[in-house]
């Protein structure tokens, strides 16, 4: 496999998910996860900065619903209290299930949080984003898990759909470094594979328990002033991604390509 990555083959919707400065309010904890909590996960837990999944069988719950059943919050089991939240009903996202597994559905909606530990401003610094998503056909720019402020801003990361392709962008004030699919991938399950490592771009797309597409590239531009974290929108709540998101991963450096094998060979097998 490229880039060292073996195992099996391998997001996000809505108006966006947000991560801001500030106390994500009373009640709220923000558990570590134990591995005896997930004993078949393999997820690498050095400078993991974010979180955030669906569903899951331990006694920590992955969000905090509303009486009419929308999702308000969910939860950064990462430790940092990134957790994500929306007070607004007719912004709450849902709860839908792909092919039997179950996401956080993006639809015109979107979900913010209070920032807790972490300033997701990597600099020029290196980074990781791994995602489960599922994808209906959407043309357009739609920003699955984001810093950026909107559409046009000049900082920040993208992960998303542009042209009912998945990108992975990273722009700046001194320009855009952005690498895109050349298939849609949509309307099954895909594992997201983002990686910012020197001035190395990578993005790769597994789907049905193998790697789909590999796309590379050279980093010419800085993410900047990236204080939130969006997932199903831009920060300005504009350029929705409809579909779901089951997990999210978001990495304070490049994974190694042992990090890299145990993420992608548990997403790829869960969601193929």
């Amino acid at each position: 496999m490229a880039n060292g990555i073996s195992g099996y083959g391998l997001q996000v919707g809505g108006r966006g998910i947000s991560s801001t400065a500030g106390s994500i309010g009373s009640g709220i904890r923000s558990p570590k996860i134990s591995a005896s909590d997930f004993s078949q996960r393999r997820v690498p837990r050095d400078k993991l900065i974010f979180w955030c999944m669906s569903e899951n069988g331990s006694r920590a719950r992955s969000g905090v619903k509303d009486a009419a059943d929308r999702t308000s919050l969910i939860r950064d089991f990462s430790g940092d209290r990134n957790h994500l939240r929306q007070s607004t009903n007719a912004r709450k996202p849902t709860s839908i299930t792909y092919e039997g597994e179950k996401a956080f559905y993006f639809d015109a909606s979107d979900i913010s949080s209070s920032q807790g530990v972490t300033e997701f401003d990597f600099l020029t610094g290196d980074f990781t984003v791994v995602l489960a998503a599922y994808a209906t056909v959407q043309s357009g720019v739609r920003a699955v898990l984001t810093n950026k402020a909107d559409v046009s801003s000049a900082s920040g990361f993208v992960i998303g759909r542009l042209g009912q392709k998945w990108t992975f962008r990273v722009i700046a004030t001194g320009g855009t470094s952005a690498i895109t699919t050349s298939s849609n991938h949509s309307e099954n399950w895909n594992v997201v594979f983002a990686r910012r490592s020197g001035t190395n771009m990578t993005l790769q797309i597994w789907t049905d328990g193998s790697l789909a597409e590999e796309v590379s590239g050279t980093k010419t531009a800085r993410n900047a002033n990236g204080v939130q974290l969006s997932m199903g929108a831009f920060l300005d709540q504009n350029n929705d991604f409809k579909g779901g998101v089951a997990e999210a991963y978001v990495y304070d450096k490049a994974l190694s390509t042992v990090e890299q094998d145990r993420i992608l060979t548990y997403m790829a097998a869960k969601f193929s």
